[in-house]
């Protein structure tokens, strides 16, 4: 029998438990309708027989359950992630005491109506796998609407190592500028999630070693759209390069070191787990187990993207993929169709200090086989960074090369912002009060000019480039 999860098939010969569907109800009838999109910003929270709540959580918004004993009872509550809180609502977030019926899959649409529209886009890179001297290496672009509403054109700007080569785009109308990136896109509907795979080759020994770090990012660029959450729409990661490696380990975005000085409990820590079916056949179903250390906060995760449909199960510090029929193919037979991932985003606990190491393992369980334990990644808080590796965690300037819109964040508030050019010529001056702004050069000519920020922390110079 074949059931549908929020438009992904899957196969199972239990066709016993609940299917529930969150989604958004523009018309107010309380009827999930054709035309109305699912929601997937939040997660599912429920226990059985009054038991301990464990949430589920994935990026479709329909949610599956398998049980076949009638006599369990089951509690659901949805809860909308804390970004979402202010601009949505739900009537009824609960349905209480439910009943398995043998043989059947029942269903639950959960209405959620819009409280106040809001526009925010995201955009996030996760390594496919890492930089090898010599050999190309794949980084895959998500970008997402979270918004209500459709976000008609903008662009992507991705830059890449300088000890790196462009190789290719899926997307076509990437054009490229020394190691720049440029990637426009239009009509990007609410809640919709768009993917873009890039390929770069890395360069032999000795420009590039094993241990070497190098540095990417990308950031979005889509007008004067008011997005409510900007820290989003800008993403960079430091990758170690490799020789030979094992295909199945986890990343962490930071490189290994965050500063201290800039590292706050609203900051997030970049998880990515890497798998791959070395077997001799098809892995019917993969399952991952990551089990988080204390100093994780496990209520605060955020999905960022994901390989294969999946569904995430949170129970306590433990987390659970389950990539049902998943159908891996074995890299003997299908190489490049062999490998599969998860990323996701999580805080930090407070009582964090300068000696604080954050920790993390995962399990990878392939059908029935033994698990394949990753590497250990290990990312700690330290002190001790120059002057402009602080000022970049200070203070964030994106995108840098700009078309014309520059967003600036910080985490020391914004007294004041002054624009020259390379003449020192003043051509912007303003006073603020924010953590947040953002300048508009679109009539300025191309070339370099220079923002000088005050805060209440001190003074920042940063060199922008207007293409």
């Amino acid at each position: 029998m074949t059931e549908v999860d929020g438009g992904n098939f899957f196969d199972t010969v239990d066709c016993t438990g609940f299917t529930l569907n969150t989604f958004v109800d523009t018309n107010g009838n309380d009827i999930r309708d054709e035309d109305e999109a699912l929601f997937p910003y939040g997660d599912l929270n429920y226990s059985v027989n009054s038991g301990n709540e464990v949430a589920l959580n994935n990026d479709s918004g329909s949610y599956y359950i398998f049980d076949e004993n009638e006599n369990n009872s089951y509690d659901f509550e949805y809860i909308l992630d804390d970004t979402f809180i202010d601009y949505f609502s739900l009537e009824t977030p609960s349905i209480q005491n439910q009943f398995i019926t043998q043989g059947e899959i029942t269903n639950f649409d959960i209405p959620i109506d819009i409280i106040t529209p809001l526009t925010n886009v995201s955009i996030h890179i996760t390594p496919v796998n890492s930089p090898n001297p010599g050999f190309d290496t794949e980084q895959l672009i998500t970008l997402k609407n979270l918004g209500t509403s459709q976000i008609d054109n903008g662009t992507i700007t991705y830059t890449f190592d300088p000890l790196t080569t462009f190789v290719s785009s899926t997307d076509p109308s990437t054009t490229q500028l020394d190691n720049t990136l440029t990637i426009p896109f239009t009509d990007l509907a609410p809640f919709e999630t768009r993917y873009i795979n890039i390929v770069l080759n890395t360069n032999a020994p000795p420009e590039v070693n094993i241990d070497n770090v190098l540095t990417f990012s990308a950031s979005i660029s889509a007008g004067d759209i008011n997005d409510i959450y900007l820290d989003d729409n800008t993403s960079e990661i430091d990758v170690v390069v490799i020789g030979s490696f094992d295909p199945n380990d986890k990343l962490e975005s930071h490189g290994g070191t965050i500063a201290y000085e800039s590292f706050t409990t609203d900051d997030f820590l970049f998880y990515t787990i890497r798998f791959q079916n070395t077997g001799t056949a098809s892995a019917q179903n993969v399952e991952i187990k990551d089990f988080l250390t204390d100093e994780h906060d496990a209520s605060s995760i955020v999905m960022i993207s994901a390989s294969h449909n999946y569904q995430l199960k949170i129970d306590d510090q433990d987390l659970e993929w389950d990539f049902r029929n998943i159908n891996l193919p074995d890299s003997t037979n299908d190489e490049p169709n062999s490998h599969g991932f998860v990323s996701f985003k999580i805080k930090s606990t407070a009582g964090y200090n300068i000696n604080t190491v954050f920790e993390n393992t995962a399990e990878i369980y392939f059908d029935f086989n033994l698990p394949i334990i990753t590497n250990t990644v290990v990312t700690s808080l330290a002190s001790g960074l120059s002057i402009e590796e602080l000022e970049n965690a200070i203070v964030r300037f994106h995108p840098n090369p700009t078309n014309g819109i520059v967003n600036i964040t910080s985490k020391s508030v914004l007294k004041h912002i002054e624009v020259t050019n390379i003449l020192g010529q003043i051509l912007l001056s303003q006073s603020l009060n924010t953590l947040e702004t953002k300048i508009d050069l679109q009539s300025f000519v191309a070339g370099n000019y220079f923002i000088s920020l005050q805060t209440d922390n001190g003074s920042i110079i940063k060199r922008v480039i207007k293409n």
